[in-house]
């Protein structure tokens, strides 16, 4: 609403401002010398609303706001002289849109066309030259509707619309939504009469001289407008995707090739199943069974005593003596390198006495 205000602002500005138009042409008749205009002919500013009680841009309903415009135009009808006739400045008249001099009657000519026409005015006295002065209202169409003479300013809406949609910048809604100003033109045709009489010749003769006046139009956008859903099943309808379901964008992961049994050979358990973990990567991994590993038997330990150190075997030495003593025996070649249960046990007992082997290590 903003933007529309700062440019009602500036257009204000450019219509109080006098505007020359432009003298696109000029049409008379042979007793008609000149028709001039002489007042200033400002730009017509003209606003345009939707005026639908609904959100819907195809229901929408588009109607001019504004007041009638009315033009002042001043100006002057001047007629030929002639040594052997009579001519006086007759009437004048402004009539908006295309026209065209056309003969009227017998051999009159008058000016025949336009949309918008105003009364026409009577100069009187018999003179060759006389000022006129003319208040125009301009009527144009209020609506939209179908058919319509000259100039509709809402059908100039909507084309601008369908040219907006066409070109790719928005939907209707967008358009819809937004202030914006349109700049056209119109025609206006001041026409002028001059009456020629002599012996042989009497009539009404028309002049016309035709301009171009700007016109601007404010379109006043409409910020509850949305866009809308078509549902399958209607003309050119697509269906939305659900709510909160947004198309994925990812890439699927690549297919892993499985590997093969050369590759990959399978565990057993000793049941006979197939045991292993998978994990996250896809890879999969072969574990010992937990049966099984319950069943092995810790490691025996590693040499003969399992003696470290000077006094731990100085005590085992000692021990060995002291037992060959009391037992009264000495071991043969034969017995070391095969001992008996009775010099086991008895070697398993100093062992243990001097802190060589643990308790459990013999258990067997």
């Amino acid at each position: 609403m903003k933007t529309l205000t700062a440019l009602m602002t500036g257009a204000t500005l450019i219509a109080l401002t006098p505007t020359l138009v432009a003298a696109d042409d000029l049409r008379l008749a042979f007793p008609v010398h000149n028709i001039t205009v002489t007042s200033d002919i400002p730009a017509l500013s003209i606003s345009v609303r939707n005026q639908s009680q609904s959100t819907n841009p195809a229901q929408r309903d588009l109607r001019v706001v504004s007041p009638k415009p009315v033009l002042h135009v001043t100006g002057e009808v001047r007629c030929k002289s002639f040594p052997n006739a009579n001519t006086r400045a007759d009437a004048a008249q402004v009539i908006f849109g295309s026209g065209v001099l056309t003969p009227s009657g017998d051999k009159a000519i008058a000016f025949v066309g336009g949309w918008s026409i105003s009364p026409v005015v009577e100069l009187g006295d018999d003179q060759e030259a006389r000022n006129f002065s003319i208040n125009v209202p301009v009527n144009l169409p209020s609506t939209g509707a179908p058919y319509s003479v000259g100039f509709n300013p809402v059908h100039y809406v909507e084309a601008r619309m369908q040219t907006f949609v066409q070109n790719g910048a928005g939907s209707q809604a967008d358009f819809l939504r937004a202030d914006d100003v349109f700049e056209t033109t119109i025609r206006m045709n001041v026409v002028g009469w001059c009456e020629y009489q002599s012996q042989s010749l009497y009539g009404r003769y028309a002049g016309v001289r035709q301009m171009t006046v700007p016109v601007r139009i404010f379109y006043h956008g409409d910020p509850d407008i949305k866009d809308q859903t078509v549902g399958v099943g209607t003309p050119n309808g697509l269906q939305a995707p659900p709510p909160g379901r947004a198309p994925s964008r990812a890439t699927p992961p690549a297919r892993r090739t499985p590997p093969t049994r050369e590759s990959q050979p399978e565990a057993r358990s000793p049941t006979g199943a197939a045991t292993g973990e998978v994990y996250g990567d896809g890879a999969v991994r072969l574990l010992r069974p937990a049966a099984q590993q319950m069943r092995e038997s810790p490691a025996a330990p590693t040499g003969e005593t399992g003696c470290n150190g000077a006094a731990p075997v100085l005590r085992r030495e000692a021990a060995r003596a002291m037992a060959s003593l009391l037992l009264g025996s000495s071991r043969s070649r034969g017995e070391a390198e095969r001992p008996s249960l009775q010099n086991r046990l008895v070697d398993t007992v100093v062992d243990q006495a001097a802190g060589c082997r643990p308790a459990t290590a013999d258990a067997n």
